[in-house]
């Protein structure tokens, strides 16, 4: 991509770019279904690879409280 900056002749350049992203996404349980008009669904099922464990929750709510509390 950085050797034909300037020749693009539209966004479709980042076509492999988005084909990889939602390939990484559906490896982690997260589907993306494109919709009527351009917009999407962003289906996140409750499953144990999509949910966080206990200690990513607490790490999180940690860093929350920190964040909140300066």
């Amino acid at each position: 991509m950085h050797s034909t900056y300037g020749t693009w002749k539209g966004l479709d350049i980042y076509e492999p770019l988005k084909q990889i992203a939602d390939e990484l996404l559906q490896l982690g349980g997260i589907d993306i279904q494109q919709r009527e008009h351009g917009s999407a669904y962003v289906d996140v099922p409750r499953r144990p690879k999509t949910m966080p464990t206990m200690a990513e929750e607490m790490a999180f709510l940690s860093a929350k409280n920190a964040a909140n509390e300066k």
